[in-house]
């Protein structure tokens, strides 16, 4: 039986150590992210990158923790509110983008890459995504 917590955090650590022509994974991953459609591109026109990375990394180990417990706490509730339709205005279709994006990044940045990683991921953001989109 496969444990897809470790599948993930194996392959999270070997995406978050590793650059490729001088880019990290999660800067990386904004440009595909932020390169997939006019309408993202205009939702981080002004956004700080560098500090939004952090955040991300942050909000991935939130989302990870939810899927492994169940529990949301107060700081994805958080994150979840400035999401929102009357707040940053994330339609629900836009986490589909962002997941492939993200699967996209990892395939190029694991190594080890292969569908068995890919399903891990998914399987420990979807809880978390899915949490996104009932607070929109």
């Amino acid at each position: 039986m496969t444990d897809y917590l470790d599948v993930f955090s194996a392959s999270y650590q070997r995406v978050t150590t590793r650059t490729i022509e001088g880019r990290e994974f999660l800067e990386a991953f904004y440009r595909c992210f932020i390169g997939k459609s006019p309408v993202i591109a205009a939702k981080f026109a002004a956004t700080d990158l560098k500090r939004q990375r952090r955040l991300l990394g942050l909000s991935l180990n939130h989302m990870v923790y939810f899927s492994i417990d169940r529990r949301a706490g107060d700081e994805l509730l958080r994150i979840a509110r400035s999401h929102a339709r009357d707040r940053l205005d994330i339609a629900p279709s836009l986490y589909e983008i962002w997941l492939d994006s993200l699967l996209e990044v990892v395939a190029e940045y694991d190594p080890d890459y292969d569908d068995e990683i890919g399903l891990a991921w998914r399987v420990l953001l979807a809880p978390g995504i899915a949490y996104m989109k009932a607070h929109y």
